[in-house]
């Protein structure tokens, strides 16, 4: 899934649309296009609540910077 914020344009939420801009927008060789964060959640929570704390964690850190996350 692709969360973004909310003056991103439509067409991001295609993954391949959204990587091929990415990585054509950038010049230099050694640029950071991404990060990749893995994140442990609690057992005790079932599916859904873990899908719920995942996503507002999310939106907490990255998405209310303006940030795009891909998220899987």
């Amino acid at each position: 899934e692709i969360l973004l914020p909310s003056q991103a344009p439509p067409w991001m939420k295609d993954r391949e649309k959204l990587w091929n801009t990415v990585e054509l927008s950038e010049k230099r060789h050694d640029a950071q296009l991404a990060r990749n964060i893995q994140i442990a959640l609690p057992k005790e929570l079932n599916l859904e609540q873990q899908i719920t704390l995942f996503k507002t964690y999310v939106y907490d850190q990255f998405i209310t910077l303006g940030m795009v996350a891909d998220v899987t």
